[in-house]
């Protein structure tokens, strides 16, 4: 019996054949390959899109990550390269593509995947909108991002060094109890008023 995962990959399966292969000739939308779209086989399609319809152009991408090559076992590339397709094809949707990149790299939710392929296609071939603004705003998305990221690694460090000084701070306080702990009572009072005596020079001077 067809399970229902099953029905809604082949329907998404026929509708990238339908929609992606009048646009180029290779790759070959192959039925085994798109049920489990490798990333060089999604950079493939992406590419031949770019070359037929000239969208998108190097404005989005960068020369590096025009050259599938640049990818081989470098997993935070192809993650780059993804959040731009999925904030490209997202930006002017009024429903975004449910779609996550770590999943795309993973092979995991093939549906998705073919979803987000799809909406790319017809983008590219849609002549109504205006690329260069849609790219544009991709790219200012994609900066607002970064420094979102950047903000939020700052603000993890900031976390750790207070987490230190708090632990830094108990190591003190509890060597000082042993050293208080093994003062005599006249030594301890002597220590006492040396502080107060400390403390009060600073507040009048």
């Amino acid at each position: 019996m067809t399970s229902t995962t099953d029905l809604k990959l082949a329907a998404a399966i026929e509708e990238a054949t339908r929609v992606l292969q009048p646009i180029f000739t290779r790759p070959k939308l192959r039925s085994r390959l798109l049920a489990k779209p490798p990333f060089r086989f999604i950079h493939d399609i992406v590419m031949s899109i770019l070359e037929s319809t000239n969208f998108p152009t190097n404005l989005l991408f960068t020369d590096v990550e025009l050259d599938s090559s640049s990818f081989k076992e470098n997993k935070q590339a192809k993650l780059a390269f993804l959040d731009k397709l999925v904030a490209l094809v997202n930006v002017i949707r009024e429903s975004p593509v449910e779609v996550d990149s770590r999943n795309i790299v993973a092979g995991v939710k093939p549906v998705a995947t073919l979803s987000l392929l799809v909406e790319f296609g017809k983008l590219a071939q849609d002549e109504t909108i205006d690329h260069a603004s849609l790219i544009q705003s991709t790219n200012r998305i994609e900066i607002a991002e970064e420094e979102t990221k950047e903000d939020s690694g700052e603000s993890e460090a900031s976390h750790d060094d207070e987490e230190d000084f708090v632990d830094e701070t108990k190591e003190d306080c509890l060597a000082s109890d042993e050293v208080y702990k093994s003062m005599s009572t006249d030594d301890l009072i002597d220590h006492i008023v040396q502080s107060a005596s400390i403390i009060e020079n600073l507040f009048t001077e």
